[in-house]
């Protein structure tokens, strides 16, 4: 696919970028068409026929474009069946700059087409060499599920003068805009090919993409491209070799042994803490432990927490004990008042949103991530998959967002709920030191330049209880959280001495609640101490040595893992729950109890540590992955080549691989600790019976079923 721009220039006033192909092409270059800046855009009754232009406007999913189609269609647009059943075409006129267009709206089901292997002898995989698989071509195509797709934008694209890609606007997106691209050519190589970049499907979003049009981002498509074709050549080779190598050899094997060089990192996080946690060995630990009761003016008992902690020295924790029972009295030491704060939430990104519905309402990553998707595209939430936790937004745009969420002055103030009401607050006027009131939010560190941090776009009242409900109702309250003062209190710190030992204790009391009003997803409380004073002595109410033991960490939960791996540059913000997902599904994990706790199963546990024994560990750490992810960054900012970022860790990996092979015994031993071989079940019938891949002999081996 060769793509061009033209830059033509024609009077005073800022030009549309517009992408066209052209056959000799060999780079790209920008074209710009006149617009005044009176111009308008609007919808218009549909037409058909006619030489103007005409927008074929193809959207990421079906429901996308049926919501473009309401928006700019005004509901003027028209509908027929597509050549995919799932898959309408809407048409409708549009006013566009002051000129009329034919707009023609349909969709595509996610990735048009997907990566696979050229020649038909690499199917075969027990004749075709795995080392091959590294090397041997590939190609991008639309599969026989798609076809019908296919037909519908190349048959659309021949009336059309322009193509408008509205697919989502992160990497992904972009790779997918460019089969878009490439499918629509094939029909009509004349056509000029746009970008819409939105962050909602509200009727504002949808409007500010469609008056802002510019380029697709190749160099993100670019990267894309080469995850696609790094992870299949790696996950073929792996996946081969582990099947080929296990499947007939042990009792209880999958059919397949899946490998891939983001799946393996993620089980590596959950063996790991597992064998952080089996080998751990408990240690026993003494403290003192001093507790003041005091009746008057109310009951209370404070406890003072020894400074030193613990220590793991018996005869060590009996002296320093015995010199307080012989001291018998406690010295208040100092007392220091100071104000504390609570700092609210900052504005939600995506691996956050993952993790704060792991934690608070038990939910999956991917189920996370499917019920955002709905929500989104049901248009009342913004574009869920990002990595920005800054808004860009002035403070009146954010007030107008909190505002969709106050009722209408007509409705009944009684029947408020609770949110409603905090929204009002927030936009009511309050002095600076005064509690309550609106806050501009905390700006993060991160900032994708594609997508504002995840907040409502509107009210939703209709939506059933339930966990989209819920979910919902997290981004709500975190976004008005957002949007408050931080919590106050005023602590009071009391140090104490009890012969030589120092001792604390602490009391708060909270005098702002601010932005805990609405997040109840967080608790912060009074605690009451007396009104200590310097000099003052007591004796204490308990005075007492206690003795305990160290506890193995716990395994991971879900929102462990989405932090270990994000943190670990494993996986991005759009793809993160998808690797936990096939770790799951391969059954390399199972997930136990209330605590959704990860657990490696027996066959998770074996991969990891046969390519442990073999001298590979790397596979299973990070590192390797989150290397190539940077790699992939610079691509799409331009600081590496994409032929040259593959062809680095397809080496890279090759020759791991071919190592690997030489130590397959090791491979077989591991897995052999942990499952019982297939003659333990069955008659070899003979020793010898042929030659495997990797130069051991294969058994032939007669299994008794049913």
């Amino acid at each position: 696919l060769k793509l061009q721009f033209l830059y033509l220039i024609g009077g005073e006033e800022a030009a549309r970028p517009v992408l066209r192909y052209t056959k000799a092409a060999t780079h790209i270059k920008w074209e710009h068409c006149c617009r005044s800046a009176d111009d308008t855009v609007g919808t218009m009754p549909a037409r058909r026929g006619g030489g103007g232009p005409v927008y074929l406007n193809v959207a990421e999913k079906p429901s996308v474009a049926r919501e473009l189609a309401k928006v700019l269609g005004g509901g003027n647009s028209q509908s027929r069946p597509g050549l995919s059943p799932f898959n309408q075409v809407f048409e409708f006129g549009y006013m566009l700059n002051g000129s009329p267009v034919q707009m023609i709206v349909t969709s595509v089901v996610g990735h048009l087409m997907g990566i696979d292997y050229a020649g038909q002898d690499t199917k075969s995989w027990a004749s075709y060499p795995m080392d091959a698989l590294f090397d041997a071509a590939v190609r991008k195509s639309v599969p026989d599920d798609k076809k019908n797709i296919e037909g519908t934008l190349m048959r659309e694209a021949r009336s059309a003068t322009h193509l408008v890609c509205w697919l989502d606007c992160d990497r992904e997106g972009e790779n997918i805009s460019y089969e878009v691209i490439e499918t629509c050519m094939k029909s009509k190589r004349s056509l000029q090919v746009l970008r819409a970049r939105f962050s909602d499907l509200t009727h504002r979003g949808i409007t500010r993409a469609m008056q802002s049009l510019g380029a697709p981002d190749e160099r993100s498509s670019l990267a894309v491209d080469a995850r696609q074709e790094i992870d299949l050549r790696i996950g073929a080779a792996f996946t081969r070799y582990q099947t080929l190598m296990l499947r007939d050899k042990f009792d209880g094997m999958p059919k397949v042994l899946s490998y891939g060089p983001c799946q393996f990192p993620t089980l590596g996080f959950v063996v790991s803490r597992y064998w952080e946690r089996e080998g751990f060995v408990p240690e026993n630990f003494w403290l003192i432990r001093i507790e003041h009761r005091q009746a008057e003016p109310e009951p209370v008992t404070v406890v003072f927490k020894w400074q030193r902690e613990r220590v793991f020295d018996k005869v060590a924790a009996a002296i320093l004990y015995e010199r307080c029972v012989e001291s018998s009295e406690v010295a208040i030491m100092k007392v220091a008042r100071k104000n504390k704060s609570k700092w609210r939430p900052l504005p939600l990104a995506t691996v956050e949103l993952q993790k704060l519905a792991a934690r608070h309402l038990r939910m999956s990553s991917e189920e996370t991530m499917n019920l955002a998707e709905q929500l989104y595209q049901e248009t009342l939430l913004s574009y869920p998959r990002t990595e920005t936790d800054k808004f860009n937004l002035s403070d009146e745009e954010l007030k107008q967002l909190i505002a969709l969420q106050v009722p209408s002055q007509n409705a009944n103030p009684n029947a408020a709920t609770d949110v409603e009401r905090y929204a009002q607050s927030l936009l009511d006027e309050v002095p600076h030191n005064a509690p309550g009131g609106y806050c501009r939010p905390r700006q993060g560190k991160n900032d994708d330049q594609a997508h504002p941090p995840i907040h409502p776009t509107k009210p939703a009242p209709h939506l059933a209880d339930g966990k989209k409900k819920d979910l919902y109702e997290l981004v709500l309250r975190h976004f008005l959280a957002c949007c408050s003062k931080d919590a106050l209190a005023d602590e009071v710190i009391v140090t104490a001495d009890c012969a030589g030992e120092a001792f604390t204790t602490a009391g708060q009391t909270v005098i702002a609640r601010n932005y805990l009003n609405i997040y109840k997803y967080e608790r912060w409380g009074n605690s009451s101490i007396p009104n200590y004073t310097e000099g003052e002595v007591f004796r204490p109410t308990v005075l007492r040595l206690e003795s305990g033991e160290t506890t193995a960490p716990a395994l991971l939960t879900e929102s462990d893992l989405i932090a270990t791996m994000d943190r670990n540059g494993i996986g991005t913000d759009a793809t993160i729950a998808q690797h936990i997902k096939t770790i799951k599904d391969r059954e390399y994990v199972v997930v136990q109890g209330q605590g959704m706790q990860f657990a490696p199963t027996k066959l998770g546990l074996g991969l990891v540590q046969a390519y442990d024994q073999m001298g590979f560990a790397d596979l299973a750490l990070p590192k390797l992955r989150s290397d190539m992810e940077r790699d992939f960054v610079r691509i799409v900012r331009g600081e590496a080549a994409k032929a040259d970022v593959v062809k680095q860790y397809l080496e890279e990996y090759k020759a791991i691989f071919i190592m690997v092979r030489s130590k397959t015994v090791l491979l077989t031993d591991a897995m052999a600790q942990h499952f019982a071989p297939i003659s333990s079940s069955g008659q070899v019938l003979e020793q010898r019976f042929s030659r495997c891949q990797c130069g051991g002999d294969l058994q032939l081996v007669e299994v008794t079923t049913g």
